[in-house]
């Protein structure tokens, strides 16, 4: 399948990017006495590429709209998903448009600004 007048793409995928998916569990002893149930692990997600586990998502998001082939991809957003679909735009080669609202912390908009051809707006 690929949008309308994009010609088929088999097989097109995003690379990923180095360290992403491979994040760690760690034992909650702690939490396991406290509730009474054994084994509980907890998934480090914030050693994705992007500190996030918004980066699952999006990198499966990103790479099916580039095996379909479009050209850019939007996301409205107030922080880490912006700035995982900006890394895999960048990644893709793919225009990214992410729409904050106005009071975002700046570190959010920054980091989408440096990942890739992501132009943040900010929304009232």
């Amino acid at each position: 399948m690929a949008l309308p007048g994009a010609p088929p793409r088999p097989g097109r995928r995003v690379p990923a990017l180095p360290g992403e998916g491979f994040t760690p569990l760690f034992r909650a002893a702690r939490l396991e006495r406290e509730i009474g149930h054994a084994p509980v692990y907890v998934k480090d997600e914030g050693l994705n590429p992007t500190g996030s586990f918004k980066a699952r998502g999006l990198a499966a998001a990103v790479s099916r709209a580039f095996e379909l082939g479009a050209r850019s991809v939007s996301i409205p957003t107030a922080g880490n998903a912006g700035c995982a679909m900006s890394a895999y735009a960048a990644l893709a080669g793919l225009e990214a448009h992410v729409y904050m609202p106005a009071d975002v912390p700046k570190p959010f908009v920054n980091e989408c600004r440096v990942l890739g051809p992501a132009s943040p707006s900010s929304t009232a």
